[in-house]
Parts: structure tokens; C-alpha cells; sequence
């Protein structure tokens, strides 16, 4: 059961009151809007890679990391 109460002062909007899960759920999707938004702007910018070469990249950098532990 989700809580959300608006509180009034002089019959206009000063605030509103959540349960726990209702906040923690708009602050989770507030968290999902502001990375998409960074990665539209990413996009915008150019700065992205394809997928090829991103996951070259990425086993490059685990296969360095093994070979740096086995020594």
C-alpha cells in the first residue's frame, strides 16, 4: 500500500508526504531519467563507440588484469 499526502497552505500546494517505498521508487526513477539523459547527451556530442569495439575493449582490459594477478 502506497502513502502520498499533499499538504495544502492557503489552499495552494506546499508539499507532499510519501511512504518510504513510494520515494524510494521516484528517487530510483529519477536515478534511470538523469542517466538517460547524460546518455542522450553523450550520443549528441558523439562520444560513443560500437559495439565491437566496445567489448574488445573491455577483454582487453580483463585479460590484462588476469595476467597481471597470475604474476
Amino acid at each position: 500500500m502506497s502513502l502520498i499526502v499533499g499538504i495544502t497552505q492557503s489552499r495552494g500546494a506546499k508539499g507532499v508526504l510519501l511512504d518510504p517505498r513510494s520515494y524510494q521508487e521516484m528517487v530510483d526513477a529519477l536515478g534511470i531519467l538523469k542517466l538517460t539523459a547524460a546518455g542522450e547527451r553523450d550520443i549528441e556530442a558523439g562520444r560513443v563507440t560500437d559495439h565491437g569495439s566496445t567489448i574488445a575493449s573491455v577483454r582487453e582490459r580483463l585479460n590484462a588484469r588476469h595476467e597481471n594477478r597470475q604474476t
